[in-house]
């Protein structure tokens, strides 16, 4: 933000309006009584940003503060320059301006500011609870595991089409909020189909930054996946990504029979 700030406020030749500002404040008694060294307000900078990282609320409420300050910015450009084309000689850092670079500067410096102010909100709110749960780490391997449990289902045989259905539904039961799971089950108690959703995105139009896998498998043991900015389903024709293997599947096979032996299923 504050890189955008300065790249902008030189291009629309507006640092002669900010200095000349600065001392009318200064003069009235009214700040902003900041440092004369442009050395010192970067390394403060600097020093405010590397210490915000360590905490992810810290650094985005730096980033809100920083956002507020170029806002700020804008709005003052665009005013400054206004005010410079109907004819203001007063204040006098007025007559130093050139209000046709100095306007657009300020209307492409406000969205932007807003936009980048926005995006610790964003992706603070919608990574604090996903990151932390790991399906960041492999959500395949994850999806992999509930689908082989889905397969290893149809193999006990011993089971009648409606145990066997509400075994299914109870594998396919994650206590997560970064994923939705969705089992149709046919009625034979053979066939499904396994939609898994993710469910945080971060709010519009940042979820247009980001993309997390959504994945459809049935009993074929074919893993789908394609990766989308906000829930959606994979289609059944999505690609093909893995196809679950026997090895995984007997051994989600052994532990259905280890726990209906258990509870004396």
């Amino acid at each position: 933000i504050l890189p955008l700030m300065i790249i902008l406020t030189l291009l629309g030749g507006g640092y002669a309006a900010v200095r000349g500002h600065i001392e009318e404040l200064e003069q009235a008694g009214k700040g902003p009584f900041l440092p004369k060294s442009p050395i010192v307000k970067i390394v403060g900078a600097v020093v405010l940003i590397l210490f915000s990282m360590a905490l992810g609320w810290l650094a985005m409420f730096i980033g809100l503060v920083f956002g507020v300050i170029v806002t700020g910015r804008g709005i003052n450009m665009v005013w400054w320059g206004v005010r410079s084309l109907k004819g203001h000689t007063e204040p006098e850092y007025l007559k130093r301006i050139n209000p046709k670079r100095l306007i657009p500067a300020g209307l492409i410096l406000i969205p932007s500011s807003l936009f980048l102010m926005g995006m610790p909100l964003a992706f603070f709110s919608h990574s604090s609870y996903y990151f932390t749960r790991g399906w960041h780490v492999n959500p395949d391997a994850r999806v992999e595991k509930l689908v082989a449990y889905q397969l290893a289902i149809g193999r006990l045989k011993p089971l009648g089409a409606e145990e066997r259905a509400a075994l299914r539904r109870q594998k396919a039961v994650v206590r997560t909020r970064a994923y939705r799971i969705k089992l149709d089950s046919g009625k034979n108690g053979e066939d499904f189909k396994l939609y898994v959703t993710p469910a945080l995105f971060p709010f519009f139009p940042y979820n247009y930054l980001t993309s997390l896998p959504t994945y459809l498998a049935d009993e074929t043991g074919e893993m789908r996946r394609i990766f989308v900015h906000r829930r959606e389903l994979c289609p059944e024709d999505g690609p093909v990504v893995m196809e679950v293997g026997e090895e995984t599947v007997r051994k989600r096979l052994e532990e259905l029979r280890a726990e209906l032996n258990a509870t004396g299923g």
